[in-house]
């Protein structure tokens, strides 16, 4: 792009910031997403509960459909919402799977 806009490299680079490659995980803004989450039979009730006890997860219900529980979750930004539905969600005893819908807006 520098050999394009005629400006010395030094010159150009001044132009663009440096962003750090997790920008777009670190983004200072709030992220919201919606967890699918399919249980082993009869473990809903269980999973339910145990949701309820992280603090991010700020609503959950258990639903009929090819989906047993939906929980919706508010992290600090994207790297967040990972750590919180492999590190915790996908640990609770019953939980067989789950899809994240992370929120457009």
């Amino acid at each position: 792009m520098a050999r394009t806009s005629g400006c010395p490299k030094p010159e150009f680079q001044s132009f663009i910031p440096d962003l750090p490659t997790t920008a777009i995980l670190e983004s200072p803004l709030a992220t919201k997403a919606f967890i699918l989450i399919e249980t082993q039979v009869g473990k809903v009730r269980d999973v339910v509960t145990e949701l309820r006890t992280i603090d991010d997860v700020q609503v959950v219900d258990g639903i009929t459909g090819p989906y047993d529980v939906i929980a919706l979750i508010e992290s600090e930004n994207m790297g967040a919402v990972a750590d919180l539905v492999t590190g915790r969600i996908q640990g609770i005893p019953g939980v067989t799977r789950t899809i994240t819908c992370v929120t457009a807006g």
